[in-house]
């Protein structure tokens, strides 16, 4: 996870989890999503999530905005309904 302004240093210093499941899958493709946890004491606002992608082509998305995509690497970028992530609550994406 890429956090980028004046979150950065709060972020790297925080506890935080990213995890990646199925929630279905077909010959071909699959839907996925990621969820961030997020465990600090100040909320975070405003984020990015990068991740690779190297065998597959992300054709949609929910709760975040793809605002790269260098080969395979997607960086992703807050909503703005949802830039602000609490102490001890997650944001999921799909």
């Amino acid at each position: 996870m890429e956090v980028s302004g004046s979150t950065l240093n709060r972020m790297l210093e925080s506890n935080y989890t990213v995890g990646f499941r199925t929630t279905s899958s077909w010959t071909g493709g699959y839907t996925g999503e990621m969820t961030i946890n997020y465990t600090g004491s100040t909320p975070i606002s405003g984020w990015k999530l990068s991740f690779d992608l190297p065998n597959a082509q992300l054709t949609s998305l929910w709760n975040a905005r793809q605002i790269s995509k260098v080969g395979g690497r997607y960086t992703l970028q807050n909503e703005s309904y949802n830039a602000q992530i609490a102490p001890n609550q997650k944001v999921v994406v799909g």
